[in-house]
């Protein structure tokens, strides 16, 4: 298990590099003591789920529409605010804007390309 300060180092090497701080070739080796420190410890970065769960509608990675809950439950801006009015319909959870991947991370740190589509029983 990670210390506390372990994790707390690791939350700033994460930084520096989304925000463009380290150097691209830097930006490999991160993600692979990521994924070391992933498998070890439990910490993981957001999948960025492809699609909404209600209409199954495309999310891209970097896209500002999206809404998630605790659970990474995902949908986009018109099902989550017009038809869900900001609750998650699996857990009951409030629902808030996904932060967008930085553009230039998409490639090192993709989204997911599993859907999980649940369409609305009429």
């Amino acid at each position: 298990m990670l210390s506390a300060a372990s994790v707390v180092e690791w939350q700033v090497i994460v930084h520096f590099c989304v925000c463009g701080q380290l150097p691209v070739e830097a930006i490999s080796i991160v993600y692979h003591l990521y994924e070391k420190l992933s498998r070890i410890s439990g910490f993981t970065m957001l999948e960025m789920r492809p699609g909404c769960e209600r209409c199954d509608k495309d999310l891209a990675p970097d896209s500002v529409d999206v809404y998630i809950c605790s659970f990474e439950c995902t949908w986009c801006a018109s099902c989550a605010i017009d038809s869900m009015q900001g609750i998650c319909p699996n857990c009951g959870g409030g629902l808030r804007r996904r932060p967008p991947r930085a553009a230039h991370l998409l490639e090192q740190f993709p989204g997911s390309t599993t859907r999980v589509f649940k369409p609305v029983q009429s």
